[in-house]
């Protein structure tokens, strides 16, 4: 996929559940599911194709230091528009080649990107897959 392909999907990302975690239902979930497999706040971790930032975020709110990355720009001004307030470093760039702070990237124990699965819940749907270490 292209940039320009996910830059025309940033107005309307966030109306999906999964992706907007706007239903405190669904948000609990992804805490649930994320939140055990980290160390204890404040870890650092880098959020490779971040999109709109919802799971940077929701770690960040839970105590971690995180860097967003994604090379979607409008995906991007949505996140930073999302995150008022709280220290998220949303930064624009290549999931290949991280552009978060060296600090991070050191210490980071999520985010290492195993590539993206097909969805068996919705067909069609792409997810991103990470290792936690």
């Amino acid at each position: 996929m292209t940039s320009d392909l996910w830059d025309a999907q940033a107005e309307t990302f966030d109306d999906q559940p999964d992706h907007g975690l706007r239903d405190a239902a669904v948000r609990d979930a992804w805490a649930d599911l994320l939140l055990p497999l980290l160390p204890p706040a404040p870890a650092a971790v880098v959020d490779l194709g971040c999109g709109t930032g919802s799971l940077s975020l929701l770690l960040a709110e839970a105590g971690h230091d995180v860097c967003g990355a994604d090379f979607s720009t409008a995906m991007l001004g949505q996140a930073r528009r999302k995150a008022a307030g709280l220290e998220v470093d949303f930064r624009h760039g290549d999931a290949a080649d991280p552009p978060c702070p060296d600090r991070l990237r050191r210490r980071s124990r999520a985010a290492r990107p195993l590539g993206h699965a097909r969805s068996r819940r919705r067909p069609g749907e792409v997810g991103r897959l990470a290792q936690v270490r």
